[in-house]
């Protein structure tokens, strides 16, 4: 995880690592007629989760693999790929004692229970893809302010709450996410 010495602002983290304010320079992609905006995707999204457990954790490499085998990528190395964000950005949405419980998994029984997950068959695995999923949010947002238009083949976890999650989230990637440009 990431920890810069002073409080940064997502919008100033993005690209700050990698060249990712490059690669968000990427124009649409044209496969025939259809055209692909940038699209954020990491493998971290989908980490070894059981085939058993009730939220299916596979379905974020499922819907990448379907992109690049319609040919709208030509590689899981042509999607955007976020960074670890660092925790100052989830303390600015969240509590500190909810966002340190989750990482640390100190939450007490009731919020896992919102949340959804009271099995966690790997913590911190989960611990990343939130994350990362959150990171690759703010990132698809940088694109769409760039190009008009982006994607996140995560997020769309906006059911977190300031001191506790639901719904499957935990972590709430909108309210990190930078605000629009002013008309």
């Amino acid at each position: 995880r990431s920890s810069p010495s002073r409080a940064t602002a997502p919008q100033d983290m993005l690209g700050a690592r990698h060249g990712a304010a490059a690669r968000c320079g990427k124009s649409l992609r044209f496969v025939g007629r259809a055209r692909a905006p940038p699209t954020v995707w990491h493998e971290g999204y989908s980490p070894e989760w059981p085939a058993t457990h009730r939220f299916p954790m596979w379905k974020f490499r499922d819907l990448a693999d379907q992109l690049v085998a319609d040919g709208l990528f030509e590689s899981h190395g042509d999607f955007l790929t976020p960074e670890d964000p660092p925790d100052e950005w989830f303390v600015a949405a969240h509590t500190p004692e909810y966002y340190h419980g989750f990482v640390s998994g100190t939450l007490d029984d009731v919020r896992w229970r919102w949340i959804g997950f009271t099995q966690r068959p790997d913590h911190s695995a989960l611990v990343r893809r939130t994350r990362l999923e959150v990171a690759g949010t703010v990132l698809a947002a940088r694109c769409a302010l760039q190009h008009g238009l982006a994607c996140n083949t995560a997020g769309g976890t906006h059911h977190a709450h300031r001191s506790w999650g639901s719904g499957y989230t935990a972590l709430n990637d909108l309210a990190v996410a930078p605000p629009p440009p002013p008309p």
